[in-house]
């Protein structure tokens, strides 16, 4: 999750895409210093719904599109 500005250790996401439940649980792994992108995190995703996009759309939510 580059450019981290509200940084969360873990947690979920429950927001519906096209009108149907959506809901990701979320946990960050650990951040490094990456010489060309500057701070990068490594995040573990697990996806309790199937939505198409489901994980990007929730980590934009956030803040950290992917």
């Amino acid at each position: 999750m580059a450019g981290n500005r509200r940084h969360c250790q873990h947690g979920t996401v429950d927001a519906a895409i096209d009108g149907k439940q959506a809901v990701t649980e979320y946990e960050s792994v650990r951040r490094v210093c990456h010489p060309a992108l500057g701070a990068i995190s490594e995040v573990r995703l697990r996806p309790l719904t199937g939505r198409t996009h489901q994980l990007r759309r929730h980590l934009l939510s956030l803040g950290h599109p992917i």
